[in-house]
């Protein structure tokens, strides 16, 4: 029994710990901004694209509730920046994301990307400063917990697609790079002239399984978590430019924007 509440107390002192680390409000703040720009672009294509995101709805009628509920989706997204009453500003707007994604009828990586950021962003104070009715220095103090669990989430995505990589023989075999460019759906515009030496695609081929298995256990590992960052970084980087997977790759950076916040450079 003793052993038991040893075990308690630890496991308490631990849990408290954590949940009373900080994260930078300013770069929070930054995140939320370039979120936001990146989420009007998002949402002005879902727009413009509309007659092929409603194919598979019946009615005229449904395809205006869609319509209506893009430019609602749009609305909230401005609110998040107005500095008050963000909670139900920000809850609302994951809940019209996942309405209008779920009832489109293309459900893409860009898509998934968005909804994950859209959900977490409900427990970050991502509201500190810079917002259009001002700042609450008041709020200056952020909780890092929420951002904690954001890359979780977004690491977990990473080892299970390493695992499937696993399992799969092209990818097995170092073909999953090579097979991947020719598809011809990557906009790989600056490689295209190149010819790749096959030694650099089953190079590359592993390097991304690698990452994928890796990336969340060096998160873990405290004093690996900045090199876990990095990592992400690098990958949405590379899947901006010269990948061109739009918009994976921007989203993915902006997300980049928010770990930072957890980072603790020595001066």
């Amino acid at each position: 029994m003793l052993f038991l509440l040893r075990i308690y107390k630890k496991i308490d002192f631990y849990v408290e710990y954590f949940l009373q680390l900080e994260a930078d409000s300013r770069v929070l703040s930054v995140y939320r901004i370039v979120f936001s720009v990146i989420g009007f672009i998002f949402i002005y294509n879902n727009i413009l694209h509309i007659d092929l995101m409603t194919i598979g709805l019946e009615s005229h009628y449904n395809i205006k509730i869609y319509r209506i509920a893009n430019y609602c989706w749009l609305l909230s997204l401005f609110l998040i920046n107005m500095g008050k009453g963000v909670i139900w500003f920000k809850t609302i707007h994951w809940l019209l994301a996942a309405y209008v994604i779920n009832k489109s009828f293309i459900f893409s990586v860009e898509n998934y990307l968005y909804l994950l950021s859209a959900f977490w962003i409900i427990f970050v104070n991502i509201n500190s400063y810079y917002n259009i009715l001002g700042q609450d220095k008041a709020s200056g103090k952020v909780k890092a917990w929420p951002v904690y669990f954001f890359f979780v989430s977004l690491a977990g995505n990473f080892i299970s697609s390493g695992i499937t990589k696993l399992l799969d023989p092209i990818w097995l075999h170092g073909l999953g790079i090579k097979y991947f460019f020719s598809l011809g759906w990557p906009s790989i515009n600056v490689l295209n002239s190149i010819a790749i030496p096959d030694s650099i695609l089953t190079f590359a081929n592993y390097s991304v399984i690698l990452f994928e298995i890796s990336v969340l256990l060096f998160f873990l590992i405290p004093k690996l978590r900045k090199i876990s960052i990095a990592m992400v970084f690098i990958f949405f980087s590379l899947l901006t430019f010269p990948f061109r997977l739009d918009m994976i790759g921007p989203i993915g950076l902006s997300m980049c924007i928010c770990f930072t916040s957890i980072i603790r450079f020595k001066k």
